[in-house]
């Protein structure tokens, strides 16, 4: 199952470039991404609501901020790039959340989107383990993909499939 955690990140970041000006993490979590990430942008940034910006920002280079999905604490059109990964399948709100993402991000610029499938092999594993995600993930892949439709322009999927069953999405878009 690492191989599996590890590989949904990196078909994420697949889909991104390596020219970005301000690149922001809507939901940072343990900020793992940003050794990458500040390869790829001049400038990163990211917001989460977990209240762990300073400890992540002694590891990590990057902007850290408390910040919520919902009111995104940056100007219309800042960011050419937005990620936000394994984040959407809890939201109650995903059109807040997807209106802000939308907000932030430039005309063109690239916003990618990742959650995980909904699948027996998933939830036996989340059983098996214990892990709060069988109650925390109030959304499924078909309403999450309803929601981005409605908000963003789908440029191109990634999914990472082991035999043949699908584990994760990651979707590239942009504003509509």
């Amino acid at each position: 199952m690492r191989k599996i955690y590890l590989d949904r990140l990196q078909i994420a970041v697949d889909l991104l470039r390596d020219d970005y000006g301000r690149l922001l993490e809507a939901g940072f979590g343990n900020g793992m991404l940003f050794p990458t990430y500040n390869k790829l942008a001049q400038e990163t940034y990211g917001i989460d609501i977990h209240g762990k910006e300073k400890e992540i920002a002694a590891l990590f280079k990057g902007d850290f901020r408390y910040g919520s999905i919902y009111e995104i604490p940056f100007p219309d059109n800042h960011f050419d790039c937005v990620i936000s990964l394994s984040v959407i399948e809890h939201l109650e709100d995903m059109d807040k959340a997807l209106s802000e993402i939308g907000r932030v991000a430039q005309p063109d610029g690239d916003i990618i989107i990742g959650f995980p499938t909904d699948n027996l092999l998933i939830k036996l594993w989340f059983y098996y383990k214990k892990s709060p995600a069988l109650k925390e993930h109030i959304n499924g892949p078909k309403r999450i993909l309803e929601k981005i439709r409605k908000h963003l322009e789908v440029r191109e999927v990634k999914k990472l499939k082991l035999l043949g069953i699908t584990f994760y999405t990651a979707i590239k878009c942009v504003k509509k």
